[in-house]
C-alpha cells in the first residue's frame, strides 16, 4: 500500500510558513520521525532563497522615500558594523544558532532578514539559516519524540535561563531593573 501525498506535502507547505509552530509540525500526520524532519527541513527552507533576493529590491523600492532612508541606512549600518566586528566566520555562527533556538520569532524567516541586514553573501545566508534549521528540527525532534519528558525539559530551560540570570544578578547584589541600555557604573574585571 502506498503512503498519500497529500500528508507530505501538508507538512512541507505547513513548515514554510514563519508562524507555524515546530511542534506542531513535527506532531502531525502519522509520519515517520525521519520523514518528518527531512520534510520539516526543507519545507522550512523553502522561502528562504527567495526572501533572500526579494529583500534587495524591497530595500530598494522602500529607499526611495526619503524618512525611510534614513531609518534603513541606520539599521543596515549598525548591523553591519555589528556583522564586521564578528567577522565572518562568527557570523556565520552567530546566526545558525539564532536560527536554532526554537523559539519564536528565531526562525528561517527571520534569519533570512537576519543575514540581509548584516550584509552577508547569499551562499553564506542560505548556509547559515540551513545549519540553524537543521539544529532547530534536531532539538524539536528530539523533544517531540520524548513526549511530555520533552515538554518538561524544554520548559525547564525555557523557564530556567531567566531564573538563573535573575538569581545570578540577585546573588552579584545589583538591583533588579530592566535594562536601559546605559552603562552600567561598575567595571567588570
Amino acid at each position: 500500500m502506498h503512503a498519500h501525498p497529500y500528508p507530505a506535502m501538508l507538512l512541507l507547505s505547513l513548515s514554510s510558513l514563519p508562524l507555524t509552530p515546530t511542534p506542531f509540525r513535527l506532531n502531525v500526520l502519522g509520519m515517520e520521525p525521519a520523514s518528518v524532519f527531512a520534510l520539516a527541513c526543507a519545507g522550512n527552507m523553502l522561502p528562504v532563497p527567495l526572501i533572500l533576493l526579494a529583500l534587495g529590491p524591497l530595500a530598494r523600492a522602500l529607499s526611495s522615500v526619503p524618512a525611510l532612508r534614513r531609518i534603513l541606512e541606520h539599521v543596515f549600518e549598525r548591523a553591519r558594523n555589528q556583522g564586521a566586528a564578528w567577522g565572518q566566520g562568527n557570523a556565520f555562527w552567530a546566526l545558525a544558532l539564532f536560527v536554532g533556538v526554537p523559539l519564536p520569532g528565531t526562525g528561517a524567516w527571520s534569519g533570512a532578514f537576519a543575514a540581509y541586514v548584516l550584509g552577508m553573501p547569499l551562499a553564506q545566508a542560505l548556509g547559515a539559516n540551513l545549519v540553524g534549521v537543521l539544529i532547530a528540527g534536531a532539538l524539536m525532534t528530539t523533544l517531540s519524540l520524548l513526549g511530555w519528558r520533552g515538554l518538561w525539559i524544554a520548559s525547564a530551560v525555557l523557564l530556567g535561563g531567566p531564573l538563573l540570570a535573575l538569581a545570578a544578578r540577585l546573588l552579584r547584589g545589583r538591583p533588579v531593573e530592566p535594562d536601559t541600555g546605559a552603562p552600567d557604573d561598575t567595571v567588570a574585571m
